[in-house]
């Protein structure tokens, strides 16, 4: 079985490590973008089996980045797990409207992700 390839678009970079650090002990592949455009160039090249993608963010935010991966006809079949410290029901839904499959605030529990992704990073 091949190792699941997990890209994680997030600018805060403590974060970031310690779900790398998370994620990669548990036999992920693990690759990061700081920002919406470095995101969708690393969906691109990197081919993931799920994204783990923030709101706030500086260029493009997760909502527009979430609405312009789900239109690309390769793309758009990747899911797309949303993690924000925003976490009202208005939150949740324009993350949902944007294309979201999922949606975790932050701060995020390790094994509340790794249940989420097992569900969605397929291989």
């Amino acid at each position: 079985m091949s190792k699941k390839r997990i890209l994680i678009i997030d600018d805060e970079p403590d974060l970031v490590e310690v779900l790398r650090d998370g994620l990669e002990a548990q036999g992920y592949i693990v690759t990061t973008a700081g920002d919406g455009e470095a995101g969708l160039a690393a969906a691109r090249t990197d081919s993931p089996n799920a994204i783990l993608l923030d709101i706030a963010m500086p260029k493009i935010d997760g909502y527009e980045v979430c609405r312009l991966l789900k239109a690309d006809p390769v793309l758009g079949k990747i899911p797309i797990i949303m993690i924000s410290a925003k976490a009202q029901a208005e939150d949740i839904r324009q993350g949902k409207a944007a294309g979201a499959d999922e949606y975790l605030p932050k701060p995020l529990q390790m094994r509340g992700l790794l249940k989420t992704l097992a569900a969605f990073a397929t291989a």
